[in-house]
Order: structure tokens, then C-alpha cells, then sequence
């Protein structure tokens, strides 16, 4: 209702303005609607969408070969005073293992460049610290085609060298008889200073991920196909917005039913994709910023009222408006 208000109160004004000023149909006035139409309403957004995910990258490392330690298990865990499970016991090649521990470790090219199997001058190792590794186990990597090769000694899992494209990654799992820890991954890789456990980046906004199911049963891997930031975001819903004002400002000022109907289905398109994508922001400004729902509401409102002054001043430009013609004394 209140966004049907503010629609009708536009309109109102763009009607006043245009009143008893006659519409000019020159060919240079058509060439200027259709570019303001794909520039504005098509091309710049679309733009601006495609090449936002690739923004950040400029202001990258080109080469970067990053850790997370993902799952660390006790698998010896049981009850013993449930009758059920106290005579159960955990062996690993008839050794029973009291205090087991099951860990996993994602190594991932999180560069925008391919480490080369020639580039890593050394095996890539897993050194650890407490307890001896009893097996160690590849459970998955992408592609699925990587086949890394994979052995482990006590206290260090070696894995040989091997290409990895840009966010290609390998998981390995191993078994230990009690706590142990990851220290450090060492390998010498060309360009690589060190590998770097991947930290926590504090990141707002959304993402649009691929998820496919893990080798284990209800588990999933997850690799994000696209991202898009809190300012990203909200840069496109002010162009959005603007583009969608602009449609419906100007749909009585054409003469071809067509022409009525393209302008109200992109008008109607811009203005839902605007409002899909301004919750990015202001989920962000409600919840990280700590801004009160009125506050927000307040912001947007004002961000409206500047999107109509903008679309009313591009829609000025391109249909300005025509002095009536003076009748000669």
C-alpha cells in the first residue's frame, strides 16, 4: 500500500509536468529513448552484475594455496555406563584404540592461478604434533579426477606434487590414538611464500553456492559459484530502482501499446529485483550495524525519495519538456 502510494504520487507529478506540452516524435528523440532504455534499463546492469564477483580479484594475490583443519573427532567416544555400549570397543587392524581421533584437512588453491605440478618443488607436508598417525585417507577432492597421491609416517602425511587449478582442493583424513594437533603444511612452492591456514574472513552479503553430497552418508561439500558484497549489493539496488522509477515515469508518454507493455514488464522486473537485493544491506545495517528497524526504514525511504529525483531528472533529459508555439500577431 505504501509503495502503491508512492507510485501514484509520482505519477501525479509526471502527469502535472507533461500537462498540455505536446510529445515530440523526431528520429533523434526515438535514438535517444532506445539508448537511455538498454543503457539504463539492460545493458549497464547486467554489466555491473557480471563483473562484480571478479571486482575483488583484481586486489588479490595471483598465487595463494591455503588450509582449513574442518572436523576433528573423538571416535572412541562411548557411554560406559549404558549397558548397551559399554562392552563395545574400537580397533584399527586388531589394535584396539581407546582414545581414537579422526581429523580432516582441506588443502585449496584459493588463487586466481594454476599451481603447476613443476612449480612445487617438494612434497606438500602435513606436520603434526601428539599422537601418531595409524592411517591417513583421501575422502574426497575436486575434480574428482585429481588423484593425489597420498602416505603418512607418525607425525607427517606427504602428499606428492600435482596440479591445482584455481579452487581445486584436497581432503585428507587420518586416525590418531589420542589428541592431536595440525602445525603447519610446508612444501616450496614457486611463488608461495607459505601455506596459510585459511582464516574466517568477516565477509557480508550472499553467494550462490554449488552443493554436492560428500562421500560420507548426509554429509556435503560446498564451492561458492558467485558472491556479491553488502556495497555490491546495494549499488545494484539503487540502479535497479532508479532504472524501474524511470520505466514507470515514463509509460504514459508513449504512443505504441507494445512499447507500453515492454516499459511495465521491465519496470515491474527492475523494481522486484530491487527489492530482493536491498534485504542484503539492510539485513546487514539491522543486524551488524545494530541500526533500529525504524532507522532502516527511514534509509530507505530516503534512498527511494533520491532514486525518484534521479529517474525525473534522466526522464526530464530525454523528454524535455516543448514551448507551445505562439501565434504570430
Amino acid at each position: 500500500m505504501k509503495a502503491f502510494c508512492l507510485y501514484t504520487c509520482l505519477f501525479q507529478t509526471a502527469n502535472r509536468y507533461d500537462a498540455g506540452k505536446p510529445s515530440a516524435n523526431t528520429s533523434i528523440r526515438k535514438m535517444k529513448n532506445l539508448i537511455s532504455t538498454l543503457s539504463l534499463g539492460i545493458i549497464f546492469p547486467t554489466i555491473l552484475f557480471l563483473a562484480s564477483p571478479y571486482w575483488s580479484s583484481l586486489f588479490t594475490d595471483s598465487k595463494k594455496l591455503e588450509y582449513r583443519i574442518v572436523r576433528s573427532i573423538n571416535i572412541s567416544q562411548i557411554d560406559k555406563e549404558d549397558p548397551l555400549t559399554s562392552e563395545l570397543k574400537v580397533e584399527y587392524k586388531g589394535k584396539e584404540i581407546p582414545n581414537g581421533m579422526s581429523t580432516t584437512v582441506i588443502i585449496v588453491n584459493t588463487g586466481q592461478t594454476p599451481i603447476k605440478r613443476e612449480d612445487i618443488d617438494t612434497t606438500i607436508n602435513i606436520i603434526t604434533s601428539g599422537s601418531p598417525i595409524l592411517a591417513s585417507q583421501v575422502i574426497n577432492s575436486y575434480p574428482d579426477d585429481l588423484a593425489p597421491e597420498v602416505s603418512h609416517n607418525e607425525n607427517k602425511i606427504i602428499i606428492q606434487p600435482l596440479l591445482l587449478n584455481p579452487n581445486d582442493f584436497i581432503a585428507i583424513s587420518f586416525l590418531t590414538d589420542g589428541k592431536t594437533q595440525v602445525d603447519r603444511i610446508s612444501a616450496r612452492i614457486a611463488g608461495i611464500d607459505s601455506i596459510v591456514k585459511m582464516q574466517d574472513r568477516a565477509k557480508e552479503g550472499f553467494a550462490i553456492k554449488y552443493i554436492e553430497p560428500g562421500d560420507r552418508e548426509g554429509s556435503t561439500l560446498e564451492r561458492n559459484v558467485i558472491s556479491i558484497s553488502v556495497s555490491i549489493a546495494g549499488a545494484t539496488g539503487l540502479v535497479f530502482l532508479t532504472s524501474a522509477l524511470y520505466f514507470f515515469l515514463t509509460i504514459l508518454r508513449e504512443n505504441s501499446i507494445t512499447k507500453v507493455v515492454l516499459r511495465l514488464i521491465l519496470a515491474v522486473t527492475l523494481e522486484l529485483s530491487a527489492l530482493s537485493i536491498f534485504t542484503v544491506p539492510t539485513t546487514y545495517l539491522n543486524q551488524s550495524v545494530g541500526l533500529t528497524p525504524m532507522a532502516v526504514m527511514l534509509i530507505k525511504y530516503s534512498l527511494f525519495a533520491i532514486c525518484a529525483v534521479i529517474a525525473f531528472k534522466i526522464r526530464k533529459l530525454y523528454y524535455p519538456p516543448q514551448q507551445p508555439a505562439h501565434s504570430a500577431m
